[in-house]
Protein backbone atom coordinates (compact mmCIF):
# COMPACT_ATOMS: atom_id res chain seq x y z
CA UNK A 1 0.00 0.00 0.00
CA UNK A 2 2.65 2.47 -1.01
CA UNK A 3 1.27 4.81 -3.65
CA UNK A 4 -2.11 6.46 -3.93
CA UNK A 5 -3.94 7.47 -7.06
CA UNK A 6 -6.91 9.75 -7.64
CA UNK A 7 -10.03 8.34 -9.24
CA UNK A 8 -13.04 10.34 -10.38
CA UNK A 9 -16.51 9.11 -9.44
CA UNK A 10 -19.31 11.51 -10.37
CA UNK A 11 -18.29 14.81 -8.76
CA UNK A 12 -16.28 13.32 -5.90
CA UNK A 13 -12.58 12.61 -5.92
CA UNK A 14 -11.61 9.52 -3.94
CA UNK A 15 -8.20 8.15 -3.11
CA UNK A 16 -7.53 4.52 -4.09
CA UNK A 17 -4.74 2.75 -2.24
CA UNK A 18 -2.45 0.95 -4.65
CA UNK A 19 -2.78 -2.73 -3.74
CA UNK A 20 -0.75 -4.22 -6.63
CA UNK A 21 1.44 -7.08 -5.45
CA UNK A 22 -0.02 -7.18 -1.93
CA UNK A 23 -1.03 -10.50 -0.37
CA UNK A 24 -4.18 -10.85 1.71
CA UNK A 25 -4.54 -14.38 3.05
CA UNK A 26 -4.67 -16.63 -0.02
CA UNK A 27 -5.16 -13.73 -2.48
CA UNK A 28 -2.45 -11.81 -4.32
CA UNK A 29 -3.50 -8.58 -6.04
CA UNK A 30 -2.44 -8.64 -9.71
CA UNK A 31 -4.39 -5.82 -11.40
CA UNK A 32 -6.98 -3.12 -10.99
CA UNK A 33 -10.50 -4.30 -11.91
CA UNK A 34 -13.51 -2.51 -13.28
CA UNK A 35 -15.89 -1.92 -10.36
CA UNK A 36 -19.38 -3.41 -10.39
CA UNK A 37 -22.28 -1.06 -11.17
CA UNK A 38 -23.07 -0.35 -7.50
CA UNK A 39 -19.51 -0.16 -6.22
CA UNK A 40 -19.99 3.18 -4.47
CA UNK A 41 -16.73 4.65 -5.73
CA UNK A 42 -14.57 1.94 -4.17
CA UNK A 43 -11.52 0.53 -5.86
CA UNK A 44 -11.79 -3.11 -6.98
CA UNK A 45 -8.90 -5.45 -7.64
CA UNK A 46 -8.28 -8.60 -9.63
CA UNK A 47 -6.67 -11.17 -7.35
CA UNK A 48 -5.21 -14.61 -7.94
CA UNK A 49 -5.93 -17.14 -5.23
CA UNK A 50 -3.43 -19.77 -4.08
CA UNK A 51 -5.67 -22.36 -5.74
CA UNK A 52 -5.26 -20.64 -9.14
CA UNK A 53 -8.74 -19.12 -9.42
CA UNK A 54 -9.20 -15.39 -9.84
CA UNK A 55 -11.46 -13.18 -7.76
CA UNK A 56 -12.56 -9.56 -8.13
CA UNK A 57 -12.55 -8.00 -4.66
CA UNK A 58 -12.96 -4.50 -3.27
CA UNK A 59 -9.93 -2.98 -1.60
CA UNK A 60 -11.97 -2.48 1.57
CA UNK A 61 -12.76 -6.20 1.84
CA UNK A 62 -9.10 -7.06 1.28
CA UNK A 63 -7.84 -4.67 3.94
CA UNK A 64 -10.44 -5.49 6.60
CA UNK A 65 -9.93 -9.25 6.11
CA UNK A 66 -13.51 -10.08 5.17
CA UNK A 67 -12.30 -11.73 1.95
CA UNK A 68 -8.97 -13.52 1.91
CA UNK A 69 -9.66 -16.43 -0.50
CA UNK A 70 -11.68 -17.08 -3.65
CA UNK A 71 -14.13 -19.39 -1.82
CA UNK A 72 -15.10 -21.06 -5.10
CA UNK A 73 -16.26 -24.68 -5.11
CA UNK A 74 -13.25 -26.76 -6.08
CA UNK A 75 -10.97 -23.89 -5.12
CA UNK A 76 -8.68 -23.46 -2.17
CA UNK A 77 -11.53 -23.31 0.32
CA UNK A 78 -12.10 -27.01 -0.44
CA UNK A 79 -8.45 -28.01 -0.83
CA UNK A 80 -6.59 -29.18 2.29
CA UNK A 81 -3.24 -28.56 0.58
CA UNK A 82 -4.03 -24.82 0.56
CA UNK A 83 -4.49 -24.78 4.34
CA UNK A 84 -2.38 -22.05 5.99
CA UNK A 85 -1.20 -24.58 8.60
CA UNK A 86 1.16 -25.91 5.91
CA UNK A 87 2.96 -22.54 6.01
CA UNK A 88 3.59 -22.89 9.77
CA UNK A 89 6.98 -23.42 11.38
CA UNK A 90 6.23 -25.73 14.30
CA UNK A 91 6.25 -29.49 14.96
CA UNK A 92 2.76 -30.48 13.83
CA UNK A 93 2.99 -28.31 10.72
CA UNK A 94 6.34 -29.92 9.92
CA UNK A 95 4.73 -33.39 10.16
CA UNK A 96 1.99 -32.31 7.75
CA UNK A 97 4.58 -30.87 5.37
CA UNK A 98 6.43 -34.20 5.44
CA UNK A 99 3.16 -35.99 4.62
CA UNK A 100 2.63 -33.78 1.56
CA UNK A 101 6.20 -34.39 0.40
CA UNK A 102 5.81 -38.17 0.89
CA UNK A 103 2.72 -38.10 -1.33
CA UNK A 104 4.52 -35.90 -3.87
CA UNK A 105 7.39 -38.38 -4.00
CA UNK A 106 5.01 -41.29 -4.62
CA UNK A 107 4.98 -42.85 -1.17
CA UNK A 108 1.55 -44.52 -1.04
CA UNK A 109 1.74 -45.35 2.68
CA UNK A 110 3.55 -42.62 4.58
CA UNK A 111 4.44 -43.13 8.23
CA UNK A 112 1.50 -41.67 10.16
CA UNK A 113 2.89 -42.33 13.67
CA UNK A 114 3.98 -38.72 14.27
CA UNK A 115 0.71 -37.29 12.98
CA UNK A 116 -1.36 -39.67 15.13
CA UNK A 117 0.29 -38.15 18.22
CA UNK A 118 -0.90 -34.66 17.25
CA UNK A 119 -4.12 -32.91 18.25
CA UNK A 120 -7.44 -33.53 16.50
CA UNK A 121 -7.15 -30.44 14.25
CA UNK A 122 -3.84 -31.58 12.76
CA UNK A 123 -4.96 -35.22 12.49
CA UNK A 124 -8.13 -34.12 10.68
CA UNK A 125 -6.09 -32.08 8.22
CA UNK A 126 -3.76 -35.05 7.60
CA UNK A 127 -6.71 -37.33 6.84
CA UNK A 128 -8.26 -34.65 4.60
CA UNK A 129 -4.95 -34.43 2.71
CA UNK A 130 -4.84 -38.22 2.27
CA UNK A 131 -8.46 -38.35 1.12
CA UNK A 132 -7.99 -35.44 -1.29
CA UNK A 133 -4.84 -37.02 -2.72
CA UNK A 134 -6.60 -40.39 -3.12
CA UNK A 135 -9.39 -38.69 -5.06
CA UNK A 136 -7.37 -36.25 -7.20
CA UNK A 137 -3.82 -37.58 -7.18
CA UNK A 138 -1.37 -35.48 -9.11
CA UNK A 139 -4.12 -33.92 -11.23
CA UNK A 140 -4.54 -31.22 -8.60
CA UNK A 141 -2.48 -28.13 -9.47
CA UNK A 142 -2.68 -26.81 -5.90
CA UNK A 143 -1.24 -30.06 -4.54
CA UNK A 144 1.55 -30.02 -7.12
CA UNK A 145 2.49 -26.39 -6.45
CA UNK A 146 2.35 -26.69 -2.66
CA UNK A 147 4.07 -30.08 -2.47
CA UNK A 148 6.85 -29.00 -4.84
CA UNK A 149 7.50 -25.90 -2.72
CA UNK A 150 7.44 -27.96 0.48
CA UNK A 151 9.83 -30.51 -1.02
CA UNK A 152 12.24 -27.72 -1.88
CA UNK A 153 11.90 -26.30 1.63
CA UNK A 154 12.36 -29.62 3.44
CA UNK A 155 14.81 -31.32 1.12
CA UNK A 156 17.10 -28.37 0.52
CA UNK A 157 16.11 -27.40 -3.00
CA UNK A 158 16.00 -30.83 -4.67
CA UNK A 159 12.31 -31.68 -4.95
CA UNK A 160 13.03 -34.97 -6.71
CA UNK A 161 15.40 -36.58 -4.22
CA UNK A 162 12.63 -38.37 -2.30
CA UNK A 163 12.96 -40.06 1.07
CA UNK A 164 16.36 -41.58 0.29
CA UNK A 165 17.80 -38.11 -0.23
CA UNK A 166 16.21 -36.81 2.95
CA UNK A 167 17.85 -39.56 5.01
CA UNK A 168 21.37 -38.90 3.77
Amino acid sequence: MTEKENTETNTETTIAIDELGNRYGRLVVVDRAKPPAKAGGRAWWKCVCDCGHTAIVSGVKLRNGSQSACHRPGGCADNPFANPILRGNYGAAYDLKRLAVHLFNGCATPDMAMIMRRDSKHRALAFAMLEHYAEHGENDPVFLRVARALAEELLGGDADQGDAGAAS
